[in-house]
C-alpha cells in the first residue's frame, strides 16, 4: 500500500480476519453469498486496524462476476459493513481457491 511516494502498508503483511456469511441460495442455479471481514493487518511486528471495501474479486470458476456490483460496502443493506466484502459463487459444494486475489479500497 503506498500514498503518493512513501510505502504505508510492506507487501506481505497479513489480513486477519473471519468468514461473516457464508449462505446458500436456491433461486435457479445453487449460488452462495460469501462474505469476508477483514479487521486487523500484522507487518514486522506490527497491528494496524483495517477498514475498506471489496472493489474486486480475482476470476476462478463458479466466480458470478454479474453479481460483483453488489459486494461493495458502498451500496445499501447487509453488505454496508466497513471491512466487510461479499461475492458470490455458484455451485454445490463451492470451492474458493488458495491465491484468490481480493482488491480493496481502504478508507
Amino acid at each position: 500500500v503506498h500514498l503518493a511516494d512513501d510505502e504505508i502498508l510492506p507487501r506481505g503483511a497479513v489480513a486477519t480476519g473471519v468468514i461473516r456469511n457464508l449462505e446458500k441460495q436456491n433461486q435457479g442455479e445453487p449460488y452462495y453469498t460469501v462474505g469476508l471481514e477483514f479487521n486487523e493487518l500484522q507487518y514486522a511486528g506490527h497491528r494496524a486496524i483495517f477498514s475498506g471495501v471489496l472493489t474486486d474479486v480475482s476470476s476462478f470458476p463458479g466466480l458470478q462476476r454479474n453479481l460483483l456490483a453488489f459486494l461493495s460496502g458502498d451500496s445499501a443493506g447487509p453488505a454496508n459493513q466497513p471491512g466487510v466484502g461479499y461475492f458470490y459463487v455458484t455451485g454445490d459444494p463451492i470451492r474458493v481457491p488458495a491465491g484468490t486475489r481480493l482488491t480493496w479500497r481502504t478508507r
